[in-house]
């Protein structure tokens, strides 16, 4: 089977190095996201990560569209895909290879119809990382950007969560989040909103 938990042990040499996600959110408030994520298993052998794309933030007509995933050596991931309660859980690996040290992950997936109202305002909460990592992660960083110019004009993203270490930067369009340090379970969480152009 898929040995994918993480053990809690004291040292817990286990940890997501990186995790850089770009997003283009759509003017219907769609997300295109592509994740890098980079772990580091240290001297653990793992079959590859469990990555629980959550949808709890959303609409109920909410779907997640997965349009590739990319184990190391960068080939399509063998995945096994489950839809469970308000999240996707992907288990991303070679059933019958384990890798230890340092490897990188890419997701590209379509959150549609995430927006809960439509009025003059679109407007929702979007967590990037999800509650459910199961291994700390250290560096995170999160690109959002209008998919067109007009988009971009409109697009207001603010720290909605009430975790301080996350920092939200630019304007625009044109956003960067930042965070450090998350253990699993801490979630950062933004606000994406769009004025409609007849709300101008």
């Amino acid at each position: 089977g898929f040995a994918f938990l993480v053990t809690a042990a004291p040292a817990q040499a286990e940890e997501v190095s990186d995790l850089t996600v770009n997003v283009k959110v759509s003017a219907a408030g769609d997300l295109n996201i592509e994740e890098k994520i980079l772990v580091d298993f240290g001297k653990d052998k793992k079959h590859g990560i469990l990555r629980k794309i959550p949808t709890d933030f959303a609409s109920d007509d909410a779907e997640i569209d997965l349009i590739s995933a990319e184990c190391p050596p960068g080939k399509a991931c063998p995945r096994v895909i489950s839809q469970l309660h308000q999240s996707l859980q992907l288990k991303l690996g070679e059933p019958k290879v384990l890798v230890s040290g340092r490897h990188t992950y890419r997701l590209n997936y379509i959150i549609k119809n995430p927006a809960r109202n439509l009025g003059k305002t679109l407007s929702y909460e979007w967590s990037p990382n999800g509650k459910n990592w199961q291994m700390p992660i250290k560096n995170m960083t999160v690109n959002l950007n209008g998919a067109s110019p007009a988009v971009s004009k409109s697009l207001i993203v603010v720290n909605e969560g009430n975790f301080s270490a996350a920092t939200v930067a630019g304007t625009s369009g044109n956003y960067k989040v930042s965070a450090r340090d998350l253990q699993p379970g801490q979630v950062v969480s933004v606000k994406i909103s769009l004025s409609s152009p007849s709300s101008n």
